[in-house]
């Protein structure tokens, strides 16, 4: 993938933070409102665009040595592209009150790290 014309897209980095927030495809899917293999396509291509993995092959999912360092700064970016946005991403999810505070929380309030 080129640096530039093929950058990573916002749904990755939020997939990749809900798969580590929630310890998995499967439950990072499910508070997104997002098919797993949608999750689990975007992790790959933040990883193929990375060029490094980001988490394990295990059930579940661990963070690798590259992905514990890159998790902090993703979290970090993805706070501060909703900041400059004036307000958060909305994504399909069902049964919530309010789709952009769900994100405010999840952005705001420090994950599990696995």
């Amino acid at each position: 993938m080129n640096l530039i014309d093929d950058g990573p897209k916002f749904s990755w980095l939020i997939s990749f933070l809900a798969v580590v927030r929630f310890s998995g495809y499967a439950k990072g899917a499910d508070w997104l409102g997002t098919p797993q293999p949608t999750v689990s396509k975007h992790v790959a291509r933040l990883e193929a665009w990375f060029g490094r993995d980001l988490l394990t092959k295990n059930r579940p999912p661990k963070l690798t040595p590259f992905g514990r360092r890159a998790h902090a700064m993703l979290e970090d970016h993805a706070k501060l592209m909703c900041i400059l946005r004036g307000s958060v991403p909305t994504f399909p999810k069902k049964g919530v009150g309010s789709r952009e505070e769900d994100i405010i929380s999840f952005l705001l309030f420090p994950a599990r790290v696995i």
